[in-house]
């Protein structure tokens, strides 16, 4: 079964990121695009090193759970995430941002078939998650903070990935918890663009441009182009 904010795109390079939000370093060279990024691979995802400079490092999608079994934890819910065991330091010290290019959901239709959609900003080049990080295993990993959705979204899946405001990636990565919290409240800042994409988008093994290509929804399961 495939869980919300369960995959997404990276399509950018180094020199977008870095001038949308102002990077200062990168442990990266440039990445390939992913058109169909899922749990365990890793990513670009910003964060501040230790001097409290932004910069970009490649991190594994996915929390391992505290009791060592089922599979690793790739969603924070916002309501919870201040008081789980498994959120709460990275939330307080470990806030990181998921730059994607889109995200895929699945909408259940009366059929009982599950359209995949493809989610992606109508009027910018990246969508900026909020995430939090930790290292653990050896490595950095992240998990993608999500809430309940609303106006379209809502038509799709029941919750949302939490997207932030260009303006406020700082305050995201460096305020007050307190203040951070209030981050999870905000609606989505962006104009979303919905598009019916096909099924081969289910296989992790799949990843080339065709996957974003329109297909015919079913009838019953057609929301609206754009939404606030």
């Amino acid at each position: 079964m495939l869980t919300m904010c369960g995959r997404f795109t990276c399509l950018y390079t180094w020199d977008d990121i870095r001038v949308l939000l102002g990077l200062e370093w990168t442990e990266l060279n440039d990445w390939p695009p992913n058109y169909n990024v899922a749990p365990s691979q890793r990513v670009p995802v910003v964060l501040n090193n230790s001097e409290g400079k932004p910069g970009l490092k490649a991190m594994t999608w996915g929390f391992p759970r505290i009791s060592g079994k089922g599979p690793d934890l790739i969603n924070a819910r916002s309501e919870t995430l201040r008081t789980r065991p498994t959120f709460r330091d990275a939330f307080n010290q470990r806030r990181c941002i998921v730059p994607v290019s889109g995200f895929y959901e699945w909408q259940q239709s009366t059929s009982g078939r599950k359209q995949p959609w493809s989610i992606t900003p109508a009027e910018s080049p990246i969508l900026l998650l909020a995430g939090l990080w930790q290292h653990v295993q050896n490595t950095d990993r992240f998990v993608i903070v999500t809430a309940p959705a609303e106006g379209t979204m809502a038509d799709i899946h029941q919750r949302t990935p939490v997207i932030l405001r260009f303006d406020d990636a700082d305050r995201w990565l460096n305020a007050d918890p307190k203040v951070a919290a209030s981050f999870l409240q905000i609606s989505s800042p962006h104009k979303l663009q919905f598009t019916p994409v096909s099924t081969r988008v289910n296989a992790v093994a799949n990843n080339d441009p065709s996957l974003l290509r329109p297909v015919e929804p079913d009838a019953d399961k057609q929301p609206g182009l754009f939404t606030p």
